[in-house]
């Protein structure tokens, strides 16, 4: 998920800083969908949730877009916290390996897990003068969000639905569907281990 997550959130800010954000931007920057997740559930690395360095390493390999297709964009991202997430870390390696892809300057910064620093780290990102603005909330407050849309800045939020009433692009897991996927998983996982077992 990381990497489909964090490709899709830069490609999309990109696209919609760059082109106003048509249908048509997807398809325009060249996504593969069909072969971003398998849907047989082969995604996950030998049948374990959990991964090596070097497997979480391997899955930066389907980056998307045109190399050098945004030359010169550059994006700030304030995450509520990094360390000690491993799904977070993933996300923004991800974004910052497909900024890197895609030519973008991606300025992150983390508030760990700190509301009022994630405030003040929206705050500079503004003062930057970015081109758009990436925020994964500490929680649903509305961690400066209005002043984002003040300065009309194009704004994402990933993952952490918000308490908030301006224009923002929303992005997030499909929860339902990767609830399933785990629990399927989890009574294959039981079947195979419980077959011959049980009286």
């Amino acid at each position: 998920m990381g990497i489909i997550a964090a490709t899709t959130i830069v490609n999309f800010m990109a696209v919609g800083v760059q082109a106003e954000e048509t249908p048509s931007a997807a398809a325009a920057l060249g996504i593969d969908y069909a072969n971003a997740v398998d849907p047989k559930g082969a995604d996950i690395v030998n049948g374990t949730f959990s991964q090596t360095p070097e497997q979480a390493a391997a899955l930066a390999t389907q980056l998307i877009g045109s190399k050098g297709q945004f030359e010169g964009l550059n994006i700030g991202f304030s995450q509520h916290r990094i360390a000690g997430s491993e799904w977070y870390e993933q996300l923004v390696s991800f974004a910052e390996a497909e900024a890197e892809y895609l030519g973008v300057e991606l300025t992150v910064y983390d508030a760990n897990d700190d509301m009022n620093q994630q405030i003040a780290d929206v705050e500079t990102l503004i003062n930057l003068g970015v081109d758009s603005i990436i925020v994964n909330p500490y929680n649903s407050t509305n961690v400066g969000l209005d002043s984002v849309i003040a300065a009309d800045i194009p704004l994402t939020v990933v993952n952490q639905a918000v308490e908030f009433n301006g224009k923002y692009t929303f992005v997030s897991a499909d929860v339902e569907n990767s609830g399933y996927k785990t629990g399927f998983e989890l009574a294959r996982y039981y079947d195979e281990k419980m077959v011959g077992r049980m009286k």
